[in-house]
């Protein structure tokens, strides 16, 4: 949705779901639930761009996120887990 990317749904892969508050500016707070799933895309790259709600889109290694510049908890609890859990992950098919 802020990317752009489509997928096959049966290319998907669920990992886990995070719980998290987003701060609005003025004020008021929402509860939101990130859902982390893993995919793989093949000849995409062309058409990922960022959505009206995304500063940036860019691919980061494993091991290379900018800690500090992930706003959202439940985003940080997601990549770690995922960091924890990638060699043991199915292969996507292609």
């Amino acid at each position: 949705e802020e990317t752009g990317v489509k997928i096959r749904p049966s290319q998907l892969h669920y990992f886990g779901s995070y719980p998290d508050r987003y701060h609005h500016l003025n004020g008021t707070a929402s509860n939101l639930l990130g859902l982390a799933f893993w995919c793989k895309m093949k000849g995409l790259s062309a058409r990922i761009r960022a959505g009206s709600d995304a500063a940036e889109v860019k691919f980061i290694a494993p091991g290379k996120m900018p800690w500090r510049k992930v706003p959202f908890k439940s985003d940080r609890e997601a990549y770690r887990d995922y960091l924890k859990m990638r060699s043991r992950m199915p292969r996507p098919r292609i």
